[in-house]
């Protein structure tokens, strides 16, 4: 969508924010909207994920360094 529609996700994968070029609105295509919207909520959802996959492993490496592993 060239970056026309944003959206970010908590680490608990819930929609804090969408945000949405006004020429979006005022062009009057509603289906086009639709698409990019639900593209961002995707990407946005995929960068959240990885966030909390990250800290999944940091926690298990700090886990492992505090038990001599």
């Amino acid at each position: 969508g060239g970056g026309m529609v944003k959206a970010t996700v908590s680490g608990a994968l819930r929609v804090l924010r969408i945000e949405i070029e006004p020429a979006l609105v005022t062009g009057g295509d509603q289906e086009m909207l639709q698409d990019l919207a639900a593209a961002a909520v995707n990407a946005a959802l995929a960068k959240a994920q990885e966030g909390v996959q990250k800290e999944i492993a940091q926690l298990q490496q700090t886990m492992l360094t505090g038990m001599g592993g």
